[in-house]
């Protein structure tokens, strides 16, 4: 584990995909974590309870992904998009924000381009231990990794991000019912 946490996640998401285009020339596929493990579900999905305005933090783009048409302005325009059609409101909020991570890398010579997506939920926390230490911190979380074939990345891409967001969604709605 150790060895991990020194690899660039480039590295990781390029590795990856070189071993599964290998075994499986041609594969279009995402491994994707559920919403995380069973046992943590229910409390991630209670942090979302009361919660009445989320806005949306999309982290900056890098450079090859914007190569894709995937710019941070269509992934933002894209989430919020999803969410004021489930009801939920956007906008201005201090009780949290959504934040979403989309990178992709593309091995040289390669047809095939690999993608990390995080979708988390970002909310002010206080310690147990210390009531006077107050940070900011992922409450909810989902997302993962998948290769795609290089002419499908930004629709792909875009639909599995749209999914992710979906499981924000039924969380969030789970926790605040419309009346």
């Amino acid at each position: 584990m150790r060895l991990i946490s020194f690899l660039p996640r480039g590295r990781i998401i390029l590795g990856l995909a070189a071993l599964l285009v290998a075994d499986f020339p041609g594969l279009w596929s995402h491994a994707w974590a559920e919403e995380s493990a069973d046992r943590f579900k229910a409390g991630q999905r209670a942090t979302l309870r009361g919660i009445r305005v989320v806005r949306v933090t999309v982290e900056n783009i890098w450079e090859d992904t914007e190569m894709f048409g995937l710019t941070r302005d269509i992934l933002q325009t894209d989430v919020e998009l999803r969410l004021r059609r489930a009801g939920i409101g956007v906008g201005p909020s201090n009780e949290g924000f959504l934040y979403v991570n989309v990178s992709t890398r593309r091995s040289p010579n390669s047809e095939v381009i690999a993608f990390h997506i995080e979708v988390q939920f970002h909310q002010e926390v206080v310690l147990d231990r210390d009531s006077k230490t107050r940070i900011s911190a992922p409450t909810w979380d989902t997302g993962g990794t998948g290769i795609v074939g290089r002419l499908s990345v930004k629709d792909y891409v875009r639909k599995v991000l749209a999914d992710e967001v979906d499981k924000f969604i039924n969380a969030y709605l789970e926790q605040n019912p419309r009346k």
